[in-house]
């Protein structure tokens, strides 16, 4: 944690940590379970007491280690799903589509389609943002509509779909066991705005996990989940603030779903974005805006900018798929409690939240865990 806390780049670990390879990832797996689970004993306490959240879910792609030796097998692609809390970036989930299993399971297992398998050999161009942000979100359901089904994701060839570690499965199976798990964590009785990245089996996968939320018409009941869609764009110069009134409203693709497109500043950015309205045919005022809207549009982008300086590509590609997530969960535990990152992670508003915090302490960190101090 010393290595960690003194900003010790991912890579470099091993070598600055003067241990052996095995003693080394010994150590890196069990610090990542630590931090897990701190991680969720906190947010359990914290998400139980919010009666609102407003998350916001979106997609990213990372390469490391297939394990495979052919030249077939270039390395993989995996596809992650991440939620994070809109008023402070706090990293609360995030998934991945390799489902872990034994070179004999993968060789006992059903066939490709059966199983969920990506087998897809192309990668989709995505639709280029612009400052029509509602043009984005219309160039959108297009490209959805075009494929064979809605949830066939084209994000990577073949050279870069299989491990030594399990099966690449597609994108979808990764968004509902995401969804569901995020649902284990929420509160039925929380009022929850989940704003996801515009793509059609996200929503579904946040449909089925919530069913028993998603009410139309109940933005203001108690445990009610409203999803909306989200496109952004950085302006390049100052853009004309609408304050509270949405500046363009549209009804787009066969759903007849309504958007919204108004201007939105954090600090000295300036963006455009658009809402797409999923489960209420509420108008959005102005109060509603400041709830569903991420301070900061671009959390998920810095977030793994930040990893991508702390664990470079060029380093990903050597480590395998067990060790890529163990180094996100630790990076993200960084990110959230550190202070570096994040101007106000949970521990810093928690009144329970010990007087005496070191988030660089193994010692104290376990003993929390142990004495489960988080109620």
């Amino acid at each position: 944690m010393a290595l960690l806390e003194s900003g010790t780049a991912a890579g470099e670990l091993l070598t600055q940590s003067n241990l052996n390879k095995k003693l080394f990832y010994q150590r890196l797996h069990k610090l990542a379970l630590l931090l897990e689970t701190f991680s969720a004993l906190y947010e359990e306490k914290w998400l139980n007491e919010q009666q609102s959240l407003s998350l916001h879910t979106r997609s990213h792609v990372l390469r490391c280690r297939s394990g495979l030796t052919s030249v077939k097998h270039l390395g993989l692609d995996c596809w992650l799903l991440s939620t994070v809390d809109n008023q402070t970036g706090y990293q609360f989930l995030i998934s991945d589509n390799l489902l872990p299993q034994s070179k004999a399971e993968q060789d006992l297992g059903q066939a490709c389609e059966e199983l969920g398998e990506y087998t897809l050999d192309e990668i989709e161009q995505p639709v280029l943002p612009s400052h029509n942000i509602l043009e984005t979100a219309k160039q959108t359901y297009h490209k959805i509509m075009s494929r064979q089904q809605f949830d066939k994701l084209a994000y990577c060839t073949r050279e870069f779909a299989k491990s030594n570690e399990g099966t690449l499965l597609r994108p979808v199976y990764a968004a509902h066991a995401h969804m569901q798990n995020l649902r284990l964590r929420l509160s039925e009785k929380q009022n929850i705005s989940l704003v996801l990245e515009h793509e059609s089996f996200i929503r579904g996968a946040a449909i089925t996990a919530f069913a028993d939320q998603v009410k139309p018409n109940t933005a203001a009941a108690d445990g009610a989940v409203n999803l909306y869609y989200l496109h952004t764009f950085r302006c390049q110069s100052p853009a004309s603030l609408a304050g509270a009134s949405a500046s363009n409203t549209k009804k787009l693709s066969w759903w007849h779903e309504k958007w919204h497109q108004f201007s939105h500043q954090y600090q000295n950015d300036h963006w455009q974005l658009g809402i797409g309205v999923l489960t209420q045919n509420a108008e959005i005022d102005h109060s509603l805006i400041q709830t569903v809207t991420p301070t900061r549009p671009d959390w998920h982008q810095q977030f793994w900018y930040l990893f991508d300086m702390w664990l470079p590509a060029s380093a990903r590609k050597k480590i395998s798929h067990a060790q890529l997530v163990q180094l996100i969960s630790i990076f993200r535990y960084i990110y959230n409690f550190s202070g570096k990152y994040i101007s106000s992670g949970l521990y810093q508003k928690h009144e329970d939240c010990p007087i005496v915090f070191d988030w660089c302490s193994v010692e104290r960190l376990a003993e929390l865990v142990n004495q489960q101090y988080i109620k």
